[in-house]
């Protein structure tokens, strides 16, 4: 992840964090709150005040981790692979991650009521969690890669809005007695990853906005 891309990252996050009426606040909470955003009229006059609000108003979304990409059930720190899981039982690695995937989308969308009516299409490029060695003997910390394709569609005619494209995130995941300790509080690792995919998903799906006195009228985003 570039330089800059760590910068804008942190930028909307914070925005979010901010802005969130009850965005998770803790890693017992759960990735279902309301999208957050300011209405204008609450903003105070004279003064620039940001608000959240959604690009779309997503109507259906689509998941496919295709096949091609490659798996490993390897119980290394690393594995070489594009899908490393390990939160569920041993099964079909590639519709477990299309439901974790589709899980986070659907909650990070939820609400998203405005907005250019689009269909949701998401293709898995990577989805790299925790093995079991790296989950529990790693003192520091280890980290989820989720990478994803996103293509939206207008919901009426199916004509293409946006991408495809391709979003990612590196996110923190704990190890050693921190895992241990968070998993006996229930937080898991499938709940901790679904809530990075939540956290990318609603990121990409949103744009900040300037309201006030001073505030400038917003400029189209040329993709």
């Amino acid at each position: 992840m570039t330089y800059l891309r760590l910068i804008a990252v942190a930028a909307i996050s914070v925005l979010l964090a901010g802005c969130a009426d009850t965005m998770p606040a803790s890693r017992s909470a759960t990735p279902e709150a309301p999208l957050g955003a300011l209405n204008a009229e609450q903003a105070t006059p004279g003064v620039e005040t940001v608000k959240i609000v959604p690009r779309y108003n997503i109507k259906a979304i689509s998941v496919v981790a295709p096949r091609t990409l490659r798996v490993s059930e390897a119980n290394l720190i690393k594995p070489v692979a594009d899908i490393v899981w390990r939160g569920d039982p041993k099964g079909d690695r590639y519709t477990q991650v299309e439901a974790i995937i589709a899980d986070a989308a659907g909650q990070a969308t939820a609400r998203m009521g405005k907005g250019r009516a689009a269909l949701l299409d998401l293709e898995v490029t990577r989805f790299h969690a925790l093995t079991e060695k790296a989950r529990y003997v790693l003192p520091f910390g280890g980290e989820f890669e989720i990478g994803l394709i996103v293509t939206l569609r207008d919901a009426k005619t199916g004509a293409l809005i946006d991408g495809p494209r391709e979003i990612a995130r590196d996110v923190a995941a704990s190890t050693g007695k921190h895992a241990i300790e968070e998993e006996a509080k229930g937080y898991t690792e499938k709940k901790a990853v679904t809530e990075a995919a939540f956290q990318l998903l609603r990121d990409e799906l949103v744009r900040p906005v300037m309201v006030g006195a001073e505030a400038q009228p917003e400029k189209p985003v040329v993709r």
